[in-house]
């Protein structure tokens, strides 16, 4: 990596403060927006709106995820919206534009400008080893919203893709009873032989009452009105699935059931606090994380 590289670091949670201080030790010119700031960079230069932009970004990173509208980033800590085509305007022929889940049309208007897109979470290393800061986050969230300990908890784990079987496996060592609830033969199979209960998707209805918590990571309502009905009041929903994710909202919330959307883990609950403060807005909806709890 050139030492001249000039690379602007644009919105996200925590991480991007760590990744921009990581730049920084490559090269001279990394410049920070939108970012939090609390996370201090003495050898980053933190830009406090596009007025600052004096320069032309050889390199644009945006967060994970990039957007969730498509037009501007996500960026909970910044007063303004950072909009992804007024960045653009700032970029040369050959500036790069990243992001994580970066949407198609994104990326397709930012090749119609001739400037390179690429999403770094299509590369499967970082996904896996992604999975290990999800699963540690939901893992927080159980413990920070159950009465009893996570030792001795029957929990409950739908799908068994990457994310479920790094969650099944933290669970399981502090040892909660993991059940896995999946639709291939399989990944039953493959539960059973790591020590987990494997739970045919047929019988998931008539299994839900026995859970303390119930972890979804499949992106499909699999907890719509009828599976809820089996849900006991005091059992913990925790949805890791991306949109539309896997529970029937408004009906956990007809039946009182406390369910939590945890999208865009690992960022803790704390940084979405700081956020809110600065933006006067609820903290449990910033940042993806939604609690259902009526």
């Amino acid at each position: 990596m050139d030492k001249n590289t000039t690379f602007l670091v644009v919105g996200g949670d925590f991480r991007q403060n760590f990744l921009a201080a990581r730049l920084s030790k490559f090269s001279d010119r990394v410049y920070t927006l939108g970012l939090s700031s609390d996370f201090k960079c003495e050898d980053c230069t933190k830009l406090s709106g596009f007025s600052d932009i004096g320069f032309m970004p050889d390199v644009v990173v945006l967060p994970l995820p990039a957007t969730s509208d498509g037009k501007t980033v996500n960026a909970p800590f910044s007063n303004e919206p950072i909009y992804i085509d007024r960045l653009m305007n700032f970029c040369k022929n050959d500036s790069i534009i990243v992001g994580g889940k970066m949407p198609p049309e994104l990326c397709e208007r930012i090749k119609s400008r001739k400037l390179f897109c690429a999403d770094y979470f299509g590369r499967e290393e970082l996904i896996i080893e992604n999975c290990v800061p999800t699963a540690e986050g939901a893992l927080s969230i159980a413990m920070e919203n159950t009465a009893r300990t996570i030792a001795g908890s029957k929990v409950l784990i739908l799908g068994f893709g990457r994310v479920a079987k790094a969650t099944a496996r933290v669970f399981s060592a502090l040892g909660a009873k993991v059940h896995v609830c999946a639709r291939k033969g399989r990944d039953l199979v493959y539960a059973k032989t790591l020590g987990y209960s494997p739970v045919p998707i047929a019988n998931l209805c008539d299994s839900l009452g026995d859970f303390d918590i119930v972890i979804n990571t499949v992106p499909a309502v699999l907890l719509g009105e009828k599976e809820l009905e089996k849900v006991s009041s005091d059992t913990l929903i925790i949805d890791l699935a991306s949109k539309p994710g896997g529970v029937d909202f408004k009906s956990a919330s007809d039946r009182h059931l406390k369910v939590i959307w945890a999208l865009s883990l690992p960022p803790k609950e704390k940084d979405c606090e700081k956020a809110a403060n600065a933006k006067k807005i609820n903290s449990r909806t910033c940042w993806g994380v939604a609690v259902h709890n009526t």
